[in-house]
């Protein structure tokens, strides 16, 4: 097992393998820290081990015999957010926030605030929302900050935050990765394929995070993609099929 920057635990098998099961929320307990088996595909294949991340931020531990140089640990601010399948306006947050923060306190741009460590969300309707985070400890804070889009519509005179869309390995065997991420959680996103010759050969919910697109039973050859939500083209591209 390795942590990762995102907060998320990640776990390999013990043969060589191309995926990652991840533990969602580690600091859950029971079945609320959503492990996810083949959660993520790597374009690669892993021979008995997992790509490691050093853990850089742990910081000072503040008054141990090991802190000799007296530094004090200043919280840093950071989350991400996951967002409902069920509910395109219910968004789980996941604080990142590093060097010993005491306190949380979340504005999550709508006129409601929290005081959760990582709090859940539902957003009065779609738009554009400024989600700030302010960490602090006894020696200082750190705000960060993030504007979400939430569906193909936003708020007359806000800011609207890029779309990233990927897809890869490309070229690909039996899968290929979808990954829509930036600040942008769509309301209803599908991804669809076209063979050549312009018919539909493949269509798919995706949310944002990533997404698997099975491509077996495909003949060989360049299939065009795009990804729409409610209509509006996010992005789009080609996928070379191979064997």
């Amino acid at each position: 097992m390795q942590s990762g920057p995102d907060g998320r635990i990640y776990i390999n098998t013990t043969n060589s393998n191309n995926v990652l099961h991840y533990i969602d929320q580690p600091n859950k307990k029971g079945e609320a820290c959503k492990v996810v088996q083949h959660g993520f595909q790597m374009p690669f294949i892993q021979y008995f081990g997992i790509p490691h991340f050093p853990h850089y931020r742990l910081g000072p531990l503040d008054g141990s015999p090991c802190d000799t140089l007296s530094l004090d640990n200043h919280p840093v601010a950071k989350y991400r957010c996951h967002q409902d399948t069920s509910d395109y306006l219910t968004v789980e947050f996941t604080d990142l926030s590093t060097y010993a923060p005491t306190a949380w306190a979340w504005d999550f741009g709508d006129g409601s605030t929290s005081q959760d460590t990582s709090p859940v969300h539902t957003f009065p309707g779609g738009g554009t929302y400024e989600v700030c985070l302010t960490v602090s400890n006894p020696y200082s804070s750190d705000t960060f900050c993030k504007v979400l889009q939430l569906g193909p519509s936003a708020t007359e005179g806000r800011p609207v935050p890029q779309v990233e869309v990927s897809v890869f390995p490309n070229p690909a065997q039996s899968f290929t990765n979808v990954r829509l991420g930036g600040d942008y959680l769509p309301r209803n996103a599908r991804l669809t394929l076209y063979a050549a010759t312009g018919h539909l050969v493949h269509s798919q919910h995706v949310t944002a995070g990533w997404g698997v697109v099975p491509l077996e039973g495909l003949a060989s050859g360049i299939y065009f993609w795009e990804v729409r939500d409610e209509g509006r083209l996010m992005e789009s591209g080609k996928l070379v099929r191979v064997e």
